[in-house]
């Protein structure tokens, strides 16, 4: 068996096998995009929240392309994590928090030196390309502490919500997105949109079929 030497790796591993359950295959593009989607909700919770373990769960009809996941914890929420960044101090409010989580280059955090020489640094594009990937050809659902943030290609709707820590619902219709281009292709377009000095991590960027 392959040594992990960060949890990341770990992390990426589990996020292929629950991509490869829900749509049935390790090599199409719904894989790659699922995969991707389920490892950046996943290490969201893992280096944000706190919690000590995380809720998953997913559906994907084959008929209509439509894929769905929601992960769930119970730790800090998006108001707390951010205020540990020395820029956030002053945060008081739920909502803004939330704006700004979903802001390119505005919520990553220094992990260990190791992590952040080896692809998996946090640069904060993870929730932003998950938005924009949502915002294209689905739909994103983030609910933490008080309030309640839904995204379309339509509209952004806001909402009350009493939850301790935070989750996410994810629905991405893969026909949409494949007209868009390939997961790659879509990356580097939200990339090139965000208009910030702060590069992406190489893992932001990428993910690898295959088991």
């Amino acid at each position: 068996d392959k040594i992990y030497t960060c949890p990341h790796e770990l992390l990426e591993k589990k996020a292929k096998e629950l991509a490869n359950v829900l749509v049935q295959s390790d090599r199409n593009d719904a894989y790659e995009i699922m995969g991707y989607c389920i490892r950046e909700t996943l290490r969201n919770a893992m280096e944000h929240s706190g919690a000590d373990s995380v809720r998953i769960c997913g559906q994907y009809w084959p008929k209509s392309q439509i894929a769905q996941i929601a992960i769930l914890d119970t730790g800090k929420g998006f108001l707390e994590s951010l205020k540990e960044n020395a820029l956030h101090q002053s945060l008081t409010d739920d909502e803004k928090a939330l704006e700004l989580a979903l802001l390119p280059a505005t919520s990553g955090k220094k992990i260990m030196k190791h992590y952040n020489h080896n692809g998996w640094g946090n640069s904060g594009f993870g929730l932003y390309m998950l938005k924009n990937i949502c915002k294209d050809s689905g739909s994103l659902l983030i609910s933490t502490n008080k309030v309640a943030l839904e995204i379309d290609n339509k509209q952004t709707t806001w909402g009350h919500a009493g939850l301790r820590g935070a989750s996410l619902k994810v629905e991405i219709d893969l026909k949409k997105l494949k007209e868009l281009g390939t997961l790659e292709e879509n990356l580097k377009r939200y990339r090139d949109k965000s208009n910030v000095a702060t590069k992406p991590s190489s893992s932001s960027m990428t993910f690898i079929r295959g088991r």
